[in-house]
């Protein structure tokens, strides 16, 4: 990939600022005023991904005004074709995708508040389709971000998804979810597992550390010093000879037996953690982590998810290892 010199003429920061405006034109941006004429070359051809692929269109984009070009996208919109961790946004969309909820709010590239949590239901048919548009109609209100993070309650690997065990049954399997939020919100998005945001935000830094989220299921995360590690399923592992421990401690479990009994089966579930993982620290969050009752150890402590918003911003700053 270049990263100097001339196409045609054009610097490549030109071609940057031409590649933008492709996007835009073909996301159908009409509020930036650009020329209609691009929006018809948008139409003919596949959005390139890097800056380097730009010349591709540029016979047909050099009659576009330059000044306009410059004025309205480069300076505003360069950062939507960034898509590597060398991208470093001020403004971040933080959604966290829950099985009986579905939250966002603005961050700033430090992770601090810029907008505060706005909530809708999760659908009751929760399908890709029906999803993407929740999200639309939560963000909508929300002022201008450049990057966008979202945890997911399933299995996911560089942004696609391969399962949603309490969302729609068989909907979810193969769903590139980051390529979805980039067209619809027009922003580069990163898409983890919910428990894998939540422990980025959590994380101090040091040692082994794991999360565990109690909510309509149940989701782990692993941290060492300060780096998310590779996502394991452990909720889906056997917890007796029928049920997995998703099942066995999840929303469904509490409310059909009651905290009493609730209970006596986390305090099961910590220690068979305590010895497998054998943590330096670990995070208990998530709606139901406020009716725990069991004995914590001195390591282990019950947070609120608001603790663990940071990690919207840090899932663009750290390498995330195959999650």
């Amino acid at each position: 990939m270049p990263s100097s010199g001339k196409v045609d003429g054009y610097s490549v920061e030109f071609s940057i600022c031409l590649q933008t405006l492709y996007q835009l034109c073909a996301r159908g941006r009409s509020e930036n005023r650009l020329p209609a004429k691009a929006a018809g070359i948008a139409a003919k051809h596949p959005v390139p991904r890097r800056a380097w692929q730009a010349p591709k269109i540029l016979p047909e984009l050099l009659s576009l005004d330059h000044f306009i070009l410059k004025l309205k996208c480069f300076r505003h919109f360069w950062p939507v074709i960034f898509m590597d961790n060398k991208f470093t946004p001020q403004r971040i969309l933080s959604i966290d995708i829950g099985g009986t909820g579905i939250k966002a709010c603005l961050l700033d590239s430090e992770g601090e508040m810029l907008e505060d949590f706005r909530k809708i239901a999760t659908p009751d048919h929760a399908s890709p389709e029906n999803i993407l548009f929740a999200i639309m109609q939560l963000v909508s209100g929300f002022g201008g971000f450049d990057a966008i993070s979202a945890g997911f309650p399933g299995y996911v690997r560089d942004g696609i998804v391969y399962t949603a065990p309490n969302l729609a049954k068989g909907a979810w399997q193969n769903v590139n979810l980051n390529q979805l939020l980039n067209e619809k919100l027009g922003r580069p998005a990163k898409v983890v597992n919910d428990a894998d945001l939540q422990g980025l935000g959590l994380a101090a830094g040091s040692g082994l550390e794991m999360v565990m989220t109690l909510g309509t299921g149940f989701g782990t995360a692993l941290m060492l010093n300060g780096t998310l590690l590779p996502h394991l399923e452990l909720a889906h592992l056997q917890a007796t000879k029928s049920k997995d421990y998703d099942a066995w401690i999840g929303e469904a479990a509490l409310r059909k037996y009651g905290e009493k009994k609730w209970n006596e089966r986390m305090e099961k579930v910590l220690q068979t953690f305590r010895t497998v993982v054998n943590y330096d620290k670990l995070y208990i969050s998530g709606g139901n982590a406020k009716r725990l009752s069991v004995h914590l150890l001195e390591n282990e402590k019950i947070v609120s998810n608001r603790e663990g918003i940071r990690g919207g911003s840090r899932l663009w700053k750290h390498a995330v290892s195959s999650s």
